[in-house]
This record gives C-alpha cells, structure tokens and sequence, in this order.
C-alpha cells in the first residue's frame, strides 16, 4: 500500500484525494508513515509530536510567567492567574476541535506580529539613532563600542537627565549594575 497524493485547487479546496476517510492533520503523516514504512512509524510519530507539544507548551508558559512577573512587578496574583489561564488554555486545546484551535493560534499569531510592528516602529529611532552611532565610530576607525545610556530623575529637579557614558566598555554585567545601583541614589 503505498502513501496517496492530494492535490489541491488555488482555493484550498480538495481536486484528488487518495487518502480518502482521513481527517486532515496530523492523520495524513502518520497514514503516510505507517503505509510507506511500518507500523512502529506511526507510534514513533505520536511520541515525538507528545514531546514537542510538552517542551512548546513549557516553554511558552515560561515566557508568559517571566512576562507577567516583569510587566507587574512580580505580583504573585498575576502570576497564579497567569497559571490558571495557562491550564485552562491547555485543556481546552483538548477539548476543543483542530480546526478551531488553529483558529485561535493564527488570530494569536496575528496580534503578537502587529504588537511587534508597532513596537519596532516606537522603537526604530532609537535604533537609527545606535546605528548611526555605530557606523561614525565605524569610519572613524574605532572598534564599536555600545555607549550606555542612562535616564533617571534626580529628587529635586522633575526633568529628565540623560547621562552618556561615552567609549565606556563594560567588563561585565555585574559592573553595569553596580553603576546603575549607584545611579539610584542620586
């Protein structure tokens, strides 16, 4: 028996199916494994698609988790909604038919991809700006280095400082902290 073709029309909709019963997905694979190679294909599919799932899913629960503690300052009410949201999410995934839950991943999808464009957009100034920087000491023949800048507000001035610490290089991370540490004093 071997693995059938399917061919589709520009509009999606099926024109031969020799892969007649089968529910579109991840079925189509495995009949195409199964009926090619053997059976334990099949069984060897389900197994990686279980560990991707599993590692996918951690890790996105991860990137909310980090996310939520950042954005709302390690509220750990925030944190255990997040969780909940999280577990809710995941089995209703179960529950709920394919097609849907690819409705929801792309609508997903969408809104992370026009929040990214707009982010880029705030923030490509800054980033012409580093570039900018970048390529002067560039032809000046430097080697580039990151000019950390630095924004707080002193207690009895409002206005907003700006400090440049100009051809500075950081020998590690601990230094730029302590430098920012030292900073919130003033």
């Amino acid at each position: 028996m071997g693995c059938g073709a399917i061919v589709s029309a520009a509009d999606g909709s099926l024109i031969v199916n020799q892969a007649p019963g089968l529910e579109y997905g991840i079925k189509w694979t495995q009949h195409a494994l199964v009926s090619s190679y053997n059976a334990w294909f099949g069984k060897l599919l389900a197994i990686i698609i279980v560990l991707f799932v599993f590692t996918s899913l951690m890790g996105y629960c991860y990137q909310a988790e980090s996310n939520v503690r950042y954005l709302l300052k390690n509220s750990r009410i925030a944190v255990w909604v997040c969780r909940g949201i999280f577990i809710a999410a995941s089995f209703s995934g179960a529950l709920i038919d394919a097609e849907a839950i690819w409705t929801i991943g792309d609508t997903g999808a969408g809104i992370m991809a026009w929040l990214n464009i707009i982010a880029i957009l705030l923030l490509s100034k800054k980033g012409f700006a580093l570039l900018k920087d970048y390529e002067e000491q560039l032809k000046e023949g430097k080697e580039p280095v990151f000019r950390l800048l630095l924004v707080w507000y002193l207690p009895e001035n409002p206005v907003k400082r700006w400090i440049l610490i100009s051809n500075r290089k950081f020998q590690s991370l601990q230094e730029v902290q302590c430098l920012s540490q030292y900073l919130r004093f003033f």
